[in-house]
């Protein structure tokens, strides 16, 4: 993408590379998406980057409550990323970094959620949350 691009084109951009990516690294085995979630974490790099903004440190307590709701439901591991847009590749290295493509489990389901904030002199602050879900149930 160019600096031009506004932040919500390049949060659809980046949502769909990593989808496509995450679904690629996983292979033959099914790759399921939780848009509720996805929405949830989507709100909370949101609040992480006006903390940031204003100075402030992001309050896990705050984020966890968000949640909580989920956490009856499913077990999740993953947790928030934040780039200074650069290059697609080095989201893709950063979540392939982390092995959640390969976490497997119950009714395991993906959400990825992306939040980009732009800055003066089209500097664009990309935070990123992909996170693995196994159902409790």
């Amino acid at each position: 993408g160019t600096p031009r691009e506004a932040p919500a084109d390049l949060e659809r951009e980046i949502e769909k590379s990593l989808r496509l990516h995450i679904e690629e690294k996983r292979g033959s085995r099914p790759t399921d998406w939780n848009n509720h979630v996805k929405k949830i974490l989507r709100g909370i790099l949101e609040t992480i980057e006006e903390d940031v903004r204003v100075g402030e440190t992001p309050k896990p307590e705050v984020l966890k409550r968000q949640l909580d709701a989920q956490a009856a439901s499913y077990s999740m591991v993953g947790f928030p990323m934040n780039f200074t847009w650069t290059y697609m590749k080095q989201i893709l290295d950063a979540v392939d970094a982390t092995d959640i493509h390969n976490n497997s489990g119950k009714e395991l389901k993906f959400a990825v959620a992306v939040y980009v904030e732009r800055y003066p002199n089209a500097v664009f602050s990309v935070w990123v949350y992909v996170a693995a879900l196994t159902s409790l149930r």
